[in-house]
C-alpha cells in the first residue's frame, strides 16, 4: 500500500493515512525510522504482538520503501 506518514520517529509505532483515506496503526520491532510526512509504500502483515499504536487498523510493517 502507498500512502503519508502521518506519526514518525525510531518506532516500533508509526501512523500511515492512505491515498483513499484508511488510517493504518504501524508497528515495526526492526528500530527503522519513517518522518512525518513522507510518502511510503509498505507491505504488511497482520500485528501478531498486544501493544497499542493508537487510531487506525493495526498491522505489522514487512517491508517499506519511499515512493519519489
Amino acid at each position: 500500500m502507498v500512502g503519508t506518514v502521518t506519526a514518525g520517529g525510531s518506532g516500533p509505532c508509526y501512523r500511515l493515512t492512505t491515498d483513499d483515506g484508511t488510517q493504518y496503526a504501524l508497528y515495526s520491532g526492526d528500530g527503522i525510522t519513517l518522518v512525518k510526512g513522507d510518502r511510503i509504500k509498505i507491505n504488511t502483515k497482520p500485528a501478531l504482538v498486544r501493544i497499542s499504536c493508537g487510531p487506525g487498523r493495526f498491522v505489522e510493517i514487512v517491508a517499506v520503501e519511499p515512493v519519489r
